[in-house]
């Protein structure tokens, strides 16, 4: 019951800064502080709660949200295997493009987290390290393909991995449809 009170505490308390934001008030810094500390233990609450449901997830690194900048979100997304999904976009794409992914993660042994986007011609990036990052896509004509893959992976700097020898710890897969240039 004491846990319930104290969420409903903090979620008032957040209720009344966005209140004041949705009219147009200007935040003072400390209550920006306010909202990140509140929305930081609520996250944080979470993480420990959804860790309670998947023992894996008392170790291991989870995606929270990937959303691609046309709106497609693994929200959305099917599950293949937990920590596994796969996001079936109605879009076609065509080289010269870009996407950029916005993705969202939190590791409970608070370890840096990197991610990699491979792109549907097997090219690999690697240098976004975070909870928070956005990762771009050009689209190259070497990823043409009627169901070209964009694949972003999440890993931990732990020596252990949720999926073992691949290296990573969760990921999402935006399927799109990429068509040659227009002439």
């Amino acid at each position: 019951m004491g846990e319930k009170k104290e969420i409903s505490v903090l979620l008032a308390r957040f209720g009344a800064l966005r209140n004041a934001v949705a009219h147009s008030r200007e935040l003072l810094p400390f209550e920006e502080e306010l909202l990140s500390a509140i929305a930081g233990e609520i996250r944080n609450r979470v993480t420990i709660h959804m860790s309670g449901k998947d023992p894996n997830d008392n170790y291991f690194p989870r995606i929270e949200l990937v959303r691609d900048s046309l709106g497609n979100s693994s929200e959305t997304a099917m599950t293949v295997q937990p920590h596994m999904l796969a996001v079936q976009t109605a879009t076609t794409l065509r080289p010269g493009d870009v996407v950029t992914f916005t993705c969202r993660a939190v590791d409970p042994q608070n370890r840096t987290l990197t991610w990699f986007l491979q792109t549907p011609d097997g090219r690999r990036y690697s240098n976004h390290e975070g909870g928070d990052v956005e990762i771009t896509w050009e689209v190259r004509k070497q990823d043409v393909h009627t169901r070209a893959d964009a694949l972003v992976m999440l890993a931990s700097d732990g020596e252990y991995h949720r999926f073992g020898a691949t290296g990573f710890d969760a990921s999402v897969s935006f399927r799109y449809e990429v068509l040659p240039p227009l002439p």
